[in-house]
This record gives structure tokens, C-alpha cells and sequence, in this order.
């Protein structure tokens, strides 16, 4: 089974030193992420659609989905967000949507990634405060599957769709002796930890059983 350690280095600096400021710093509005859940689903299947967004200034954040079904190269057409409206299905608004993932010609949606995903993509348009920023969330559609795999289920090992990982905790590397205290230009290494179930088996092409890293 496979099953990803992350890990991420914090470091704590003082002023007029390099620290994470730029990257990590919320200021103003901020599409922070998407999540879909599930990750990959069946034309005609429902799916949650969560946008994490943020304001500093405080108000109401509106924000609106779309569907773009213009022919993809695998990314997303520059269409998609040209504000035309061409291609574009509305699919609600609210920083958590329910949709039915459409009917789309898989050849729409461009080539097939190396684990056989073609990905529709989801267009989030965030407004606040006189402000707005747009993002595009890739949804995996399954339409095609691995060699000794199929589309539909029942699922073989290897075969089933994606789903999401949860985090069963973040603990930091190194002596596990009393609390942790920061110090200026200190590094720390956090590692983040996957709950029993968030392990994924795949196939990959010529391989008849389940790859396991």
C-alpha cells in the first residue's frame, strides 16, 4: 500500500531575515484552495465542492461555480476564464456546492493523464469588497481505466477511484522532551501524519498487480 510522509520546515526569523512571510501571508482576498469530495467521480455522480476562501477586510465573500466544457489541453482553456461566458455552465454559488458532474465527451477533456484520468475543469469566481480572483479546480472524471482494470464497479485491487487522504496528526522530528520553544533562525521539521484508509494502490501500465511504492 502506499502510504506519503510530508514534510515541511518552518523556520522562525527575525526581522529583515528571509522567513515565510510572502508565500504564507493572507492579505486581502485569497482563494486559498478547492476540495472535491470525491476526488474522482462518474458523469452523473454528486459531488461537494468546498472553496477554503479568505478576506481580511471582513464582509461577505460571494462566490460562483462553473463547469467549463471547452476542448481542454489537459489544463484548461484559456476560455474558461476569458469572462466570455462561451463554454461555461453555471453550476451554483456558495462556498460549498453539491453538483452532478455532466456528461462530457472524454475527448473534450484532453489527453489522459499516466494513471488514465481525464480532469473537467471547475471555475471558482470569488468577489469581495470590490474585489474578485478566479480559479480553476481540476475534477477527475473517470471514463477510461488501467489495463486489467474496469471502468464501472466492481473494483479489482489498483482499480478503485481516488478518494481524499485525512491527516491523523502533525508531530515534530526530534526529541520528544518537554515543550517545543522557537528560537530565531531555527528550523523546525514537522511531519504529518495519514489515518488508516488514506493509503491508495494503483496500476500502472504493464504492471499487472497493483504498484506499491
Amino acid at each position: 500500500m502506499r502510504r506519503a510522509l510530508v514534510i515541511a520546515a518552518l523556520a522562525v526569523a527575525g526581522c529583515g531575515k528571509f522567513d515565510l512571510g510572502e508565500a504564507a501571508l493572507v492579505e486581502g482576498l485569497r482563494l486559498i484552495g478547492v476540495q472535491a469530495e470525491p476526488p474522482e467521480a462518474f458523469p452523473g455522480d454528486q459531488v461537494k465542492l468546498t472553496a477554503w476562501v479568505f478576506d481580511t477586510r471582513g464582509g461577505t465573500i460571494d462566490v460562483s461555480w462553473s463547469a467549463c466544457l471547452l476542448p481542454s489541453n489537459g489544463l484548461a482553456n484559456d476560455g474558461c476564464t476569458d469572462t466570455s461566458g462561451n463554454g461555461v455552465v453555471g453550476l451554483g454559488s456558495g462556498e460549498e456546492l453539491t453538483m452532478t458532474v455532466p456528461a462530457v465527451d472524454a475527448a473534450t477533456l484532453g489527453p489522459q493523464d499516466q494513471s488514465y484520468g481525464v480532469y473537467l475543469p471547475i471555475v471558482v469566481h470569488v468577489r469581495a469588497n470590490g474585489d474578485t480572483t478566479d480559479g480553476v479546480y481540476r475534477l477527475r472524471v473517470r471514463g477510461a481505466a488501467a489495463p486489467g482494470c474496469t471502468v464501472d464497479p466492481p473494483f479489482s485491487p489498483g482499480c478503485v477511484p481516488n478518494h481524499n487522504p485525512s491527516f491523523s496528526g502533525i508531530d515534530p522530528l526530534g526529541p520528544d522532551v518537554g515543550p517545543l520553544v522557537a528560537h530565531e533562525g531555527q528550523a523546525w521539521a514537522l511531519l504529518a501524519k495519514y489515518a488508516d484508509g488514506s493509503d491508495e494502490e494503483y496500476k500502472v501500465p504493464s504492471v499487472e498487480t497493483p504498484q506499491v511504492p
